[in-house]
């Protein structure tokens, strides 16, 4: 409601208006129940969700932890406690909820519910154009052109780019180019089916820190809610032999940020209950910290 200007508009009105336009709902619900309107029982908060759920929105909730510490004045009392924990109970019991106890923690649960939830996809595949930018991404007169191409290829999904930043991953030494790389890879992982065996590839790579930044970036996919196939999990378990420590510190960490299907958590429980043991203190604490979270 701070980007509303001046309008001959009520409040309510305008944001149950947002409401009906809206493609998805997200409710965000902390400790306060928001404001009443004059001759209403119920707030603006509630009578917004209310109005997604008349108007047959995809509804997106996340509740603060009621176990986390929260300001006083950012703390509803009496009436207003009341309503908004029975919201709340409501709200938990009955649609798609995450919980949440810090920003970044928020933010991503958020990303991952709405790319899931409008299945977002790819600009459509056009040979032609992507034979175009693929030309000017190699050639292209400036800085500013090349940017464009290569951002056009990655919306599409591009198998042919994510091909050639495979070749240029391969050949690179310098530590900042591989993550450069990696990154752009990420980027198509979103988008493409094709860049997901790039990465496993990467991950016997013989530079250390290719395989280290393979390892992360398919722990950053799990974060964002791509779902990472049975069999890339028992690839990643492979590298707890690793020879080099980086790996296998990123590899236990990786393995707490990603979803386990049932068959594949016994044989991660005991990669991390091996990598507990490592000679490496660094190795030893991440394995620790990743075995309590899929306990």
């Amino acid at each position: 409601m701070e980007y509303y200007v001046a309008e001959s508009k009520r409040p309510l009105i305008r944001c149950l208006d947002d409401v009906r336009r809206c493609d998805l709902y997200v409710g965000l619900f902390a400790r306060r129940y928001g404001y009443m309107p004059p001759k209403s029982e119920l707030s603006i908060t509630e009578q917004e969700f209310r109005a997604a759920l008349k108007f047959g929105k995809d509804v997106l909730c996340f509740l603060l932890d009621e176990k986390i510490d929260w300001p006083a004045e950012f703390v509803d009392q009496g009436i207003a406690a009341d309503k908004l924990q029975s919201l709340r109970n409501e709200i938990s019991e009955n649609y798609l909820t995450g919980f949440f106890s810090t920003p970044d923690e928020l933010a991503t649960k958020v990303s991952a519910a709405i790319v899931k939830t409008l299945k977002l996809g790819t600009t459509p595949i056009d040979i032609e154009r992507e034979h175009r930018l693929m030309k000017e991404w190699r050639t292209g007169k400036t800085r500013a052109d090349r940017t464009r191409a290569r951002q056009a290829l990655i919306n599409m999904g591009s198998p042919r780019y994510a091909a050639a930043i495979k070749d240029l991953l391969l050949e690179a030494e310098d530590v900042e180019d591989i993550a450069s790389y990696l990154e752009e890879l990420l980027q198509l992982s979103v988008n493409s089916r094709h860049a997901m065996p790039i990465l496993v590839d990467l991950l016997h790579a013989n530079e250390t820190s290719t395989r280290r930044f393979a390892v992360f970036h398919i722990g950053e996919l799990g974060l964002r809610g791509k779902e990472i196939p049975q069999d890339i999990v028992r690839k990643l378990l492979e590298l707890q032999v690793d020879a080099n420590s980086t790996v296998r510190a990123e590899l236990a960490h990786t393995l707490g940020k990603i979803h386990h299907f049932d068959v594949t958590i016994p044989a991660v429980r005991i990669c991390l209950k091996t990598l507990v043991e490592d000679p490496d203190e660094r190795v030893r604490e991440r394995a620790q910290e990743s075995l309590e979270l899929i306990a």
